[in-house]
């Protein structure tokens, strides 16, 4: 899905849909077996971070507002919702047609949310996060951070749906939390369903703030894309830095030398490791506060 387009295309592609009503009917017992809400939205969940894991698979750089993540995951309650109540005494050929309306309504609704961002994308408002995950020690590696003596409390901008670093610190005892577009699989607040750009960093509160391969990537991106973009994500870089208490500390990579060149040097202390001798561009950066 190159685009808003293509994911419009997608929807409305009647082979897809076929797909998805076979996929429905085959396992429509599952769903009139749900019986509580909580399972609906458990439920629901887990379908709605499956539409986002194909959206991010093939373009990491969609443009999705703020707003669509709780819209997009309310459309996945209402098909969870509304297949449970077809009824279990019809036919096999009138139940598949009960199915089809139903999953056809679920997917204009899609497009009805996804439709206008077409005009919005180049405003800046939003944007989905990384694709990739990696290993906690791979991680660690990375961002030079050592998980026993890491300042607390912690944050990963963009920790991915399996929230991997997040998990693994707080294993050790380490109050964590990590932020994404991903439904949470369960209500631990170890990983908040947010977007970056709108998430509220409070000053001097945050003892670490991370980010592999997510905030810069797409900073470095909006740079060479979208000027009113890049001037956003200036502005919650200077947040981000803001959020730290004194002695706090922002890892990330790749580097983004644009940023740092307007850190007040008085105030901060920038620290640049190399992981790719001759290509400064992949360094990993430790932005620390006074």
């Amino acid at each position: 899905m190159a685009d808003i387009s293509t994911l419009i295309a997608y929807l409305e592609d009647g082979e897809s849909e076929r797909r998805m009503v076979d996929s429905i009917c085959e396992n429509l017992a599952f769903y009139q077996n749900i019986d509580t809400s909580e399972k609906v939205g458990e439920f629901a969940g887990s379908i709605y971070n499956w539409f986002i894991r194909e959206c991010v698979g093939r373009n990491q750089y969609l443009v999705f507002p703020e707003s669509a993540y709780a819209s997009i995951f309310g459309r996945y309650k209402t098909l969870v919702t509304e297949l449970r109540k077809l009824s279990r005494t019809e036919t096999t050929e009138r139940t598949r047609e009960e199915v089809a309306r139903v999953v056809k309504e679920h997917r204009r609704a899609l497009i009805a949310i996804v439709r206008p961002m077409n005009d919005s994308a180049s405003a800046g408002e939003g944007v989905i996060l990384p694709c990739a995950e990696y290993s906690e020690s791979l991680q660690f590696e990375i961002l030079r951070i050592d998980p026993d003596t890491i300042r607390e409390p912690f944050l990963d901008i963009g920790c991915g749906e399996k929230a991997t670093l997040v998990k693994a610190l707080r294993a050790r005892g380490k109050e964590a939390v990590g932020i994404d577009q991903y439904q949470p699989a369960d209500d631990s607040g170890c990983v908040l369903r947010a977007n970056w750009l709108e998430f509220s960093f409070v000053p001097d509160y945050w003892g670490t703030i991370v980010s592999h391969m997510a905030f810069s990537n797409h900073f470095i991106r909006a740079i060479k894309t979208d000027p009113e973009l890049a001037a956003w994500y200036q502005a919650v870089y200077r947040e981000i830095l803001e959020s730290l208490v004194p002695g706090g500390a922002f890892c990330y990579t790749p580097a983004l030398p644009r940023a740092e060149a307007f850190i007040d040097r008085a105030r901060f202390t920038v620290e640049r490791m190399t992981n790719v001798e001759g290509s400064p561009e992949l360094d990993t950066v430790r932005v620390i506060k006074r």
